[in-house]
């Protein structure tokens, strides 16, 4: 994919899910270990926080873990809902 994307000129995300979706890559240390597996420049992660809420002990410790290799993240709330728009408001 990596190989595609580049010759493309795009790059390919990996999105990482919950355990409720996947039982493969499930928190953003475990994508962080499948980038280096792949070590491609046009592979990173792709961080939702719809998802880091279930998995993640930090969402802000998930994104510094991702660093360099994130790619794309999925603003939301914990209902999916737009930020701002959750039922703390």
């Amino acid at each position: 994919m990596g190989d595609h994307a580049q010759d493309a000129g795009m790059r390919f995300a990996y999105e990482v899910l919950n355990r409720y979706e996947t039982n493969l890559i499930t928190t953003a240390a475990q994508a962080r270990e499948l980038m280096v597996l792949i070590d491609h420049p046009a592979v990173g992660i792709n961080l939702d926080c719809f998802h880091m809420g279930i998995e993640e002990e930090s969402q802000g410790k998930a994104i510094r873990t991702a660093g360099d290799k994130l790619f794309h993240l999925h603003a939301s709330t914990s209902t999916r809902a737009a930020p701002g728009r959750d039922q703390n408001n």
